[in-house]
């Protein structure tokens, strides 16, 4: 037989209504054990309570307000131009201020942010990470020069000439900057784009490309102009044979003429 204890005066009244038979024994001690319970409920409730006001306050304080603001991975902006676009304050409480979701949002509709990271590094510094979208090629528009990245993605007219690849031989009838380049030569200007992506890695810069009739035709100079198939010409970047040619004639001091690219694993070179 289980027996059951009990501490203090309440002990002592339960044993008391134990013995006298006329009440309910099972049920007072019930009772008891309800009430008891919610009494730690509330001692709980209040407990969490005043740690939450705690922590709240204490978030509050001066001692999360931001006195640095740090931007890593920009190389277009300088560091105080992704500050003003992002109206990020030195100041700002990191938790109450400006959020990073506002943050982020302002950066990122400048077409030059392609993605935004803010994070913050306690207890006063918040860390905004961009990552940029970089020039790399343009479109002529009657007197402007529509820039892109090497996606085709448009971000920004100028109406001086920059110093990028040109796209040549492509008609556009609209350009809306923030949004990818539709030309009516769509398959071309892919192919021209890809040409583009490729030439930072595989060491080779063209100053102007253009597609016609199948062929593409690629300007290291305004006058020496290497001409291929489109296939072909990927294969010597990749290779490394179109490099060491447009090397050796650089070296040589040569800047007119045409390199041809055959159809078999040969490089020809006529002068102008």
């Amino acid at each position: 037989m289980s027996k059951e204890i009990f501490v203090g005066k309440k002990t002592k009244e339960l044993k008391s209504l134990r013995k006298n038979k006329e009440v309910d024994y099972e049920t007072h001690r019930d009772k008891y054990r309800k009430r008891h319970s919610k009494k730690k409920f509330w001692l709980r409730f209040f407990i969490i309570l005043a740690v939450i006001l705690g922590c709240a306050i204490f978030l509050n304080s001066s001692f999360f307000d931001v006195d640095t603001i740090k931007v890593v991975g920009n190389k277009y902006f300088e560091k105080d131009q992704i500050i003003a676009i992002a109206n990020a304050q030195e100041g700002d409480n990191l938790f109450w201020g400006r959020n990073k979701g506002e943050i982020k949002k302002r950066l990122s509709k400048n077409p030059y942010i392609e993605e935004v990271n803010v994070s913050f590094k306690l207890p006063r510094t918040r860390i905004i990470t961009v990552k940029e979208r970089i020039q790399k090629c343009y479109i002529k528009v009657g007197k402007k020069y529509v820039i892109m990245d090497g996606k085709g993605f448009v971000l920004n007219e100028s109406e001086t000439k920059p110093k990028l690849t040109e796209i040549m031989n492509i008609k556009i009838k609209k350009a809306v900057e923030g949004k990818i380049l539709k030309p009516e030569e769509q398959v071309n200007f892919e192919k021209v784009l890809n040409i583009i992506t490729k030439m930072e890695a595989d060491n080779v810069y063209f100053s102007k490309i253009k597609i016609k009739q199948g062929k593409v035709y690629a300007y290291v100079y305004d006058h020496l102009i290497v001409q291929s198939q489109y296939k072909r010409l990927l294969e010597l970047m990749d290779n490394g044979k179109l490099s060491k040619v447009l090397y050796k004639l650089q070296q040589d001091g040569i800047k007119r003429g045409t390199v041809t690219i055959g159809n078999t694993d040969y490089v020809s070179f006529s002068p102008v």
